[in-house]
């Protein structure tokens, strides 16, 4: 993992550099709490109120994961969601939402959304999603990094190399 050692405690993944997450939510008490739950699971997090300056930030900083309310009063969370994707494909994006419908978790899934949560949520559960869209990351690095060896040891191999 390029400098990064990892362990395990409580089922969680932590590195000696934080795990960056961006929480999107116009209401500032929710906003809070979750930066607060997030920090006690070990992740380091910055929060803002409106699409606008999470379109900003994201151009600025590189985030592990985002948790992007649907409804913000500046704009649709879909379009957030789809600028972060454009602007940083490998952000993990999480959609929170109390007005959940089929429609909005097509799109949000379809826009590249690794998971969609109604709210309330159980804090549990949300922690659960956080930590495996974590984990798919991880994973779609190191499978990136596995084909990048290969490639470099099958491109300067002296032998040939036969697969039966």
């Amino acid at each position: 993992m390029s400098g990064q050692k990892s362990t395990e405690s409580k089922g969680e993944v932590f590195s000696e550099k934080p795990l960056n997450i961006l929480i999107i939510d116009d209401d500032q008490n929710l906003r809070q709490s979750l930066q607060e739950i997030l920090l006690i699971h070990g992740y380091a997090t910055e929060g803002v109120s409106s699409g606008a300056d999470a379109i900003d930030l994201i151009s600025k900083t590189q985030y592990t994961a985002a948790l992007i309310d649907l409804e913000l009063a500046d704009m649709p969370g879909l379009d957030v969601l789809a600028a972060i994707k454009e602007a940083s494909p490998d952000t993990e994006c999480i959609i929170l939402t109390g007005f959940a419908s089929a429609e909005s978790a097509i799109r949000a899934v379809n826009l590249g959304a690794y998971s969609y949560v109604q709210k309330p949520y159980d804090v549990d559960q949300l922690m659960l999603t956080i930590r495996r869209a974590l984990e798919k990351k991880q994973d779609r690095q190191a499978l990136s990094k596995a084909e990048l060896r290969y490639r470099q040891l099958y491109e300067s191999a002296k032998d040939g190399i036969v697969t039966v």
